[in-house]
């Protein structure tokens, strides 16, 4: 209890699926060092290594990242799909963390686990980087 899983901060277990149970799993970074670039190419200063990227494709079922300004308590969410590499240094700000988007990606995870083929990783994802 209390271990951190190698590469996974998290495993997400979805609450009220709709047939089966759904889980999602999670790699979480946090910093204090801002953002790099404008608008809809901004990134939070994250770096996420081309080893955990890969090691989380493996992983048997959806798999994401999240990145938290932890000055500005926000958080950021990139889905990690077969045509995700890394490393990734940034992560991109489009698609806050908030109520519209976890229920966005809690209708993503259910989807997924109720579909006859699950392809490991996740072909695609709403939440691309």
């Amino acid at each position: 209890m209390g271990e951190k899983h190698p590469t996974a901060d998290m495993t997400v277990e979805l609450l009220d699926p709709t047939r089966i149970r759904s889980l999602l799993y999670v790699q979480v970074k946090s910093t204090t060092l801002r953002y790099n670039g404008l608008e809809t190419g901004r990134k939070l200063r994250v770096d996420i290594t081309a080893d955990d990227i890969e090691n989380l494709k493996c992983y048997p079922g959806p798999t994401d990242l999240v990145g938290i300004d932890a000055d500005k308590d926000r958080g950021f969410l990139v889905g990690v799909t077969s045509t995700v590499y890394g490393p990734i240094n940034g992560l991109s700000t489009r698609h806050p963390l908030n109520c519209r988007n976890i229920r966005a990606l809690w209708a993503e995870v259910d989807a997924y686990w109720n579909s006859a083929s699950r392809p490991i990783p996740m072909a695609t994802t709403a939440f691309t980087p």
